[in-house]
């Protein structure tokens, strides 16, 4: 009797446990629409960030251009009003890039909220 109501607790703990224990991406806190601008509040990100050290320029053929709004739509792949699906924020969000660094979680949010927003070119 005492052993089948500690295997009753026992059980769902380790499938608890179990069924936890992915590598996710941890969603952003979904807000109100805010009006991301992508000249004013995007753009800077990426150029700080992706441009500066030359990576992510037209002249260095071997990598994504991301210079201009329609470089991060193409080139990105981002689909509007559809973050997780945008591969932009997808590498942003699982911490592929930039490489090296990590962009700060204000950023990550920024490029969630223009991109659940329409990705416009405002």
């Amino acid at each position: 009797m005492i052993f089948s109501r500690k295997l009753r607790l026992f059980v769902p703990c380790i499938l608890i446990l179990i069924l936890s224990c992915q590598h996710e991406i941890i969603l952003p806190v979904p807000s109100t629409p805010s009006g991301v601008s992508y000249l004013k509040d995007i753009a800077p990100i990426l150029t700080q960030n992706c441009n500066y050290s030359g990576c992510h320029i037209a002249s260095n053929y071997a990598n994504i251009p991301l210079e201009t709004y329609h470089d991060v739509i193409f080139h990105g792949q981002v689909i509007a009003f559809k973050p997780f699906e945008s591969n932009l924020y997808d590498v942003i969000a699982r911490g592929y890039m930039p490489l090296g660094a990590v962009l700060s979680a204000k950023d990550q949010q920024l490029i969630y909220d223009w991109i659940s927003e329409g990705a416009l070119d405002n």
